[in-house]
């Protein structure tokens, strides 16, 4: 996602636990990479703003709920999540849970991607990046 993102002139900024992602990806962020160590501490994303779009790609989606909920509190235009809509729906219902008000829960997307269903890493972020061109051009 940070390659295609770079690519095609996007500015991109990486977060992680995983330090290997993290240096694998830096060639392709325009800032410092953020090395995630708990999945409940609060990380600032004072970076996004009305013409931001904000991902999560975890497997792992314990690192999802309080990155959305911080997500979710700032201005960005998309905020999407990798996975299926079971996981989606349960991610819902943990942001409930988490107090985060309705009417911020509806702006996550999820699945992200126009084409359901896929595997591999390059088409996943093709078929992100193009939700996001669309709902940016919309």
């Amino acid at each position: 996602m940070a390659q295609i993102g770079k690519a095609t002139g996007y500015e991109v900024c990486g977060l992680s636990p995983e330090l290997g992602d993290l240096d694998a990806v830096r060639p392709a962020l325009d800032a410092e990479p953020v090395h995630l160590t708990s999945p409940n501490s609060e990380t600032p994303l004072d970076m996004l703003d009305a013409h931001s779009a904000f991902l999560t790609l975890f497997h792992d989606h314990d690192w999802e709920p309080a990155l959305l909920k911080a997500a979710l509190d700032t201005p960005a235009r998309f905020i999407g999540s990798l996975g299926s809509r079971r996981t989606h729906d349960m991610r819902k219902e943990t942001l409930q849970q988490m107090q985060v008000p309705e009417s911020s829960i509806s702006r996550l997307r999820g699945p992200i991607g126009l084409v359901p269903s896929l595997r591999d890493a390059s088409s996943i972020a093709v078929s992100a990046l193009a939700e996001i061109v669309a709902e940016f051009r919309s």
